[in-house]
This record gives C-alpha cells, structure tokens and sequence, in this order.
C-alpha cells in the first residue's frame, strides 16, 4: 500500500516535469511565432491571419533547385533520316566499339605481357640464386673433402714417423743390434 502510494507520488511528480516543460516550450514556440510577426510587419510585409495560424514551414518544403541543375528544353526537331544515314551511323558505332574493343583487348595483351616479363625476371633471379648456392655449396664441399684428405694425410704420416722412431728406439736399445727385427722391414 505504501509503495503504490510512492509509485502514484513519483509518476504524478513526473506527469506534473513533463507537463510543466512541454508548457514552457509552448511558451517559447508561441514567442518566436509572434517574433517572426513583428519583424515582418517591420520589414513591409502584409501577413495574413492564415500565414500566423500555420505552422511555419520546413526547410524540406523550401526547397531551392540546385545551382547547376539541367533544363529539358521541350523542342521538336523534324528529323528524316534515311536508310543510308541509319547505316552509316550504325557502322560508324561499329567501328568505334570494335576500336575500343581493341584497344580493351591490346591492354591486356600488354599486362599480360609485362605479367609474363615480371615472373620471368624473378623466376631468373631465383634460378640465379639456386645456381649460386649449388656452386657455393659445391665449393664448400670441395673444400671440405680438400681439408679432410690433408688432415688424413697429415695424420698418416705422423703415425709414419711415430712409428719409426719407435722402431730406431727399439734397434738402439736391443742388447743385439745386430739381430734382426722379428718384424721385415717390407711389411712395416
């Protein structure tokens, strides 16, 4: 019951804003009305008691034509054209959209073209690229197997002089330096 009470209070306290502006705005609306009277009636203008009583017009109803607006001029032309003109005219728009058809057509031609030279030079450039990589790599492995055999050599032959200073020590050192080696010298 209380509440109804506050919701009846608060909606006729709303009813009673709404009111009260809509009020106010009438006021204003019926002042500039009356304004645009006077300055009418101070400009010479006769206003008559409809133009006062009506709303006042939209800017949709005033509506001015555009500055560059086109005009049909209504004239009649009597125009007798024959066959042979009928013809030469139809030709002649048969050359000029068979012209335009061509050039259309040369166009895409020439992009294609350019289309075609484009993928041709980078395709080129990529080949080039490939071709430098498989040499490079060619000579990184030429090199590897040039430094690989040199290690292995290099290695041989001080094994070579390991072992035959190792063989000197035994021959100095054997109480029978006379005596031959148990190993021939062919197999060593």
């Amino acid at each position: 019951m209380l509440q109804q009470s506050q919701a009846e209070k608060s909606k006729q306290a709303v009813d009673g804003e709404k009111s009260r502006q809509s009020s106010k705005l009438q006021d204003k609306i019926r002042l500039r009305k009356e304004e645009r009277i006077r300055l009418k009636q101070e400009a010479g203008m006769h206003v008559s008691e409809e133009e006062s009583n009506s709303r006042p017009s939209t800017v949709d109803s005033k509506k001015t034509p555009p500055l560059f607006a086109l005009h049909r001029e209504k004239t009649v032309v009597n125009v007798d054209i024959t066959e042979d003109q009928k013809q030469a005219v139809f030709n002649k728009l048969v050359r000029e959209q068979t012209s335009l058809h061509d050039k259309i057509k040369q166009q895409q031609e020439q992009q294609q073209e350019m289309l075609r030279r484009r993928l041709d030079k980078s395709r080129g450039k990529k080949e080039m690229q490939a071709k430098e990589i498989m040499d490079m790599s060619e000579r990184q492995k030429k090199e590897y197997h040039k430094t690989k055999t040199e290690e292995r050599d290099r290695q041989l032959q001080q094994m070579q002089q390991k072992i035959a200073k190792s063989k000197h020590r035994a021959r100095s050192r054997s109480p029978n330096n006379m005596g031959a080696s148990p190993i021939p010298e062919d197999q060593e």
